[in-house]
Parts: structure tokens; sequence; C-alpha cells
């Protein structure tokens, strides 16, 4: 019997927290432990998670002296003490829809049967987005920002840019045992994760929105719309500081890229390795010849307003 854990990272979740572990209560397939860090709400949040343990609700709180971490450490540390098969990463604010857990683990189950359970593997959803009040918004997350839900399966975009957020992901014991500890140089632990299952096992999509993802004024990073509003939002800071912003968001995914070389190199397949240090040999090249050398790597982000952003700010 494969055993299912759920990282669970909390602050300040007091609001929409409830709903979450109603939804986690309601799943076809329960999960054996629920793993819960705070990161040192100062609302009701300890007492809300307090209720569900007393009412039988698998949690296991970590308790620690390391003080606020922040959302990347705090996941990594939670995913440093999940021992499950399976591990899925849960936002306090979301609500999972009943079958989640089911879907994403008979995936993920089939396709151990094929190829082991040795093999590193993560598998993720699509979402809906709603509103604070619970209305949605849009039935994909992923066409609501401008991306391809598939997309999450390609390697040479993920190394610049991450389109598949945590909440929708199940990761197996293999990728949790290679991936960890999390870098510090991760740009968040879920593109950590995706990333280190592309290089040493495999990543797969289920085309299903399977939870309903909380868009509001307190995500750590959010699910923006793309759209021309939000376009001119983002240009009105100007251009310069549009092609800093962009430029130093690459920085970030070549230092993370970096570490991954760093890690993996001598277990990667020799076509990825070969991709992962050509990306890592752009900056060493000049102005025109980087851009033609990623050009030619048919390196790009979801959309060409985003891909002409980043050639600009290479």
């Amino acid at each position: 019997m494969r055993r299912i854990d759920i990282a669970l990272a909390s602050f300040n979740g007091a609001r929409h927290l409830p709903v979450l572990l109603a939804s986690i209560s309601n799943q076809t397939v329960v999960p054996d432990r629920i793993l819960v860090r705070d990161d040192g709400s100062t609302d009701e949040t300890r007492s809300i998670l307090d209720r569900a343990h007393q009412s039988d609700m698998p949690i296991e709180f970590l308790q620690d002296e390391a003080g606020s971490l922040g959302a990347a450490a705090n996941f990594g540390h939670i995913l440093s003490h999940c021992t499950g098969d399976y591990t899925l990463l849960a936002d306090q604010d979301d609500f999972w829809h009943d079958n989640k857990i089911e879907k994403l683990v008979a995936c993920a189950k089939s396709l151990e049967e094929q190829r082991g359970s040795a093999l590193p593997l993560l598998v993720y959803s699509d979402a809906r987005i709603m509103d604070s009040e619970g209305h949605v918004l849009a039935p994909s997350a992923s066409h609501w920002q401008g991306f391809n839900l598939r997309t999450g399966l390609n390697f040479r975009r993920m190394l610049i840019q991450n389109t598949v957020p945590g909440c929708t992901m199940l990761v197996n014991r293999a990728l949790l045992e290679a991936a960890l500890p999390i870098p510090e140089s991760a740009v968040m632990h879920d593109w950590w994760l995706l990333l280190v299952a592309h290089a040493l096992g495999e990543v797969h999509c289920v085309p299903k929105a399977l939870l309903d993802y909380r868009q509001h004024a307190s995500n750590t990073l959010g699910a923006d719309a793309w759209n021309a509003r939000s376009i001119v939002n983002k240009l009105r800071t100007g251009p310069l500081a549009v092609r800093r912003r962009v430029r130093a968001g690459w920085l970030d995914a070549w230092a993370q890229a970096a570490t991954l070389h760093e890690r993996y190199a001598d277990r990667m397949p020799a076509d990825k390795r070969a991709l992962l240090e050509s990306v890592l040999a752009l900056p060493e090249q000049g102005a025109l010849k980087k851009r033609l050398a990623a050009a030619r790597l048919d390196l790009c982000k979801e959309g060409m307003l985003r891909t002409l952003a980043w050639y600009w700010a290479l």
C-alpha cells in the first residue's frame, strides 16, 4: 500500500484554511499524513490547525527554532520530512476537487508500474482560478496566465520560465530523495522540483483542473491574468524597468540552472546535459552572439511578448 503525504506551509491563512482542510477531508483517496510547518502566523491559523488535528485529521506539526523562512524555504523544510511514496504540495488558500489525490496518484502509480519506482517522477494538473470570495474567474489557470498547460513537459522552456505551480504537483519518493535539500539558488521550491524531475526522470501532465486556485492580494506570487490590461500595467513602469526586471529574473534562473548542473550533470542524459551547458554558456558570449545562440537553441518564453522581452534583456 503506497503512503501519501501532503506538505502544507501555513502563514496567516485563517480566512481560507478551513476550506482547504475540508476539501482534503472529502478526498476520494485520503492522505496518510499532512505535514504542516507554520511560518510565524499571527492570526488564528494555528488554532484552526489544532482543531482539525483534534478532529482526527492526520496532521503532524513540525516544530523548530528556525523562525520565519518564507514560502520556498518553508516548503523545503517540510519536504525534507516527507517520507511517503507520494507527496502533494498544498497552498493554504486553495480548494481541492474531491478526486485530486486520486487522479494524480493513479497517474503516478501507472507510470511507476511501467518504469519502476526508482524513476524520479513529477505529475501535475491544471487548476481553476477563483477570486477571494470563491467566484470562478477562469476554468484554466494556464490559459488565464497565457500559458500552454503542456509547456511544463518541455525541459528547454522550463530552464528559463516555470509555468507549473506547486499546488498542482505530486512528486514521488525518488524525486524527493534526489532533489533535497532545495538549494538557496532555487528561485522557488516548485520550479526546482520540476527541473530535477526533467533532469533525472520524467514529468507528466493530467490535463484537468483538479483544484481551485484562489487569487488575492496576499498570494506569495499569484497567477496574474495575461491580457491587454495586465500587459499595459506591466509597461507603466517604463521599458527600462521592464528590462531590468526581466533580466533579474533571467539571472536568477541562470543561477538555479548552474546549481542543477553542479549537482546532476554526471547523472543526466547526454542530450539534456548538452542543452543545459549551452544555456549556461550564454552569458560568456557577446550581445549579438548570445542572442543568436539562444535562438539556435530555440529558447523562448510563453508568448511572443514575453519572449521578445527576454531576448531584449538577455
